[in-house]
């Protein structure tokens, strides 16, 4: 664990973790396990997830918590207006308004 930074409404924080090898199951799927914990304990703590880099990629699923429902909408007319063909960010932060992805 490391803090990177310290604001006035809270702190930056980074994990860092190693994992090895198990006969249960493969590292990267106890990496994914592990993170989706500590960010639900973010969550729950009332943090976000988002600094400096945003939520990317992997993140994704928790893109709607972190910005709220206006702020994927503002996504969307964003996308709409900007990028009506859906060539950037092809389904990697949020689907359509039903869900599906862009």
């Amino acid at each position: 664990l490391r803090i990177s930074q310290i604001y006035n409404d809270g702190v930056c924080v980074y994990f860092y973790y190693g994992i090895g090898p198990t006969s249960d199951k493969d590292q990267l799927e106890t990496f994914e396990e592990l993170t989706d914990i500590l960010r639900e304990a973010i969550f729950s703590a009332g943090g976000s997830i988002s600094h400096h880099h945003g939520v990317g990629k992997k993140s994704s699923k928790w893109y709607p918590s972190s910005v709220s429902r206006v702020g994927v909408e503002v996504f969307h007319a964003i996308k709409q207006k900007l990028d009506p063909l859906n060539v950037f960010d092809a389904g990697n932060i949020v689907g359509d308004k039903n869900g599906a992805k862009l």
